[in-house]
């Protein structure tokens, strides 16, 4: 009985083996988490009016009337009518008639159109204000648009041309 007991003894004082390097595990994405972005966000565009600020496009009640449409994470591209200036949105949160969202981009665009303001006429301006009202003839005296919506800037001076020949008689 002595050799057993002596045995035990020569096991429990045995080395310990050396133990096995640790590697730093090798993070990988679960295939679940990627998906197509078309299929899991939106991407809006917005064509704000002129006068709009910055200020009131970041504000959660400017998105008041289209905040049931946006979801957690969508894009929005917001440009203004004048071409003043182009924000890039990205959604934060969103609630039956508000959404917050950060600024990821804002870019400063004046001068996006050539030669935004005419040459002068008596009492009109030809005035480009955004994809929307594309090149306008604007009243000088109370800032009012009396025609709209012209392709281009020849185009609408020809209209206040002949606007100021047939109706003011010049």
């Amino acid at each position: 009985m002595a050799e057993v007991a002596d045995k035990s003894v020569k096991i429990a004082q045995a080395p310990a083996a050396p133990a096995a390097p640790t590697k730093p595990r090798a993070v990988v994405i679960d295939p679940q988490r990627m998906k197509i972005a078309e299929y899991v966000r939106n991407e809006w565009v917005v064509t704000a009016e002129e006068g709009t600020s910055v200020d009131d496009i970041v504000h959660p009640g400017y998105w008041a009337h289209m905040a049931r449409q946006l979801s957690l994470y969508d894009r929005i591209e917001v440009r203004i009518d004048t071409g003043e200036f182009l924000l890039e949105l990205l959604v934060k949160s969103v609630g039956p008639n508000w959404a917050q969202v950060a600024v990821l981009q804002h870019h400063q665009l004046v001068g996006v159109a050539d030669d935004k303001t005419s040459e002068a006429h008596s009492e009109l301006d030809v005035k480009f204000k955004g994809p929307i009202r594309k090149w306008c003839v604007v009243r000088k005296s109370d800032d009012e648009i009396l025609h709209e919506k012209e392709e281009s800037k020849l185009a609408a001076s020809t209209w206040a041309a002949q606007y100021e020949s047939t109706i003011l008689g010049r």
